[in-house]
């Protein structure tokens, strides 16, 4: 197993400043990447929509992340209405 820690000690410290601005980079790069800036883009967008328009995209969001998952259908699942 490589020893991150290990190295970092062993290494001069111009090495090990270098170190921490490579994993500082990562760390941050890892936060807010591009699929942290497709998140943010596409929830800024959502907060202009109506009230309409933002029940639509939850329930799509809903059915899309679990009903699909779980194979559900979802013209099979009762409303209020059918009682």
């Amino acid at each position: 197993m490589f020893d991150r820690e290990a190295l970092y000690i062993r290494l001069p410290i111009p090495l090990q400043n270098v170190a921490c601005s490579l994993e500082g980079w990562r760390i941050q790069n890892s936060r807010f990447g591009k699929s942290f800036r497709k998140f943010l883009r596409d929830a800024e967008r959502r907060s202009f929509l109506t009230e309409d328009e933002t029940r639509q995209y939850r329930d799509n969001r809903l059915y899309q992340q679990w009903f699909t998952k779980h194979r559900v259908k979802r013209k099979a699942l009762p409303t209020y209405h059918d009682y």
